[in-house]
């Protein structure tokens, strides 16, 4: 099934980042432009969105700690509001922590994204 349009504009007022909402830490603006990612743990097949001002930084950051490099997928120009609201519609498809099983969320979201044209996109791996 594919999306025409892909609507992340929903107000996340107040709500904690367990819940898949994102309340800003001090400082912090969740309508500050950075980049939205997706990853792939590629033993596991697990799927993580989360937002970065760096992307390079953040791949090694997960390599790192993973000890192997993760399949980055997506990456796109977005917010904090807009990764929480990812994050809130995938809630079902948790496994662990903020990983998440292969879903038709992200499916539809990048079969949006190549529409779009000029994200970096790639297949995700499947079972």
């Amino acid at each position: 099934m594919r999306i025409k349009s892909f609507n992340l504009t929903k107000s996340v007022n107040n709500r904690n980042k367990k819940d898949g909402n994102y309340k800003p830490k001090s400082g912090e603006r969740k309508d500050q432009i950075g980049y939205i990612y997706i990853i792939q743990n590629p033993y596991t097949k697990l799927i993580k969105v989360g937002y970065t001002d760096n992307i390079n930084r953040r791949m090694m950051q997960y390599a790192s700690h993973a000890g192997h490099y993760m399949t980055l997928l997506a990456v796109f120009d977005g917010t904090m509001a807009q990764e929480a609201e990812i994050i809130a519609m995938m809630k079902p498809y948790r496994q662990l922590f903020d990983w998440f099983t292969l879903n038709p969320i992200i499916y539809k979201i990048l079969d949006f994204l190549k529409d779009y044209g000029d994200q970096f996109i790639r297949e995700p791996l499947k079972d």
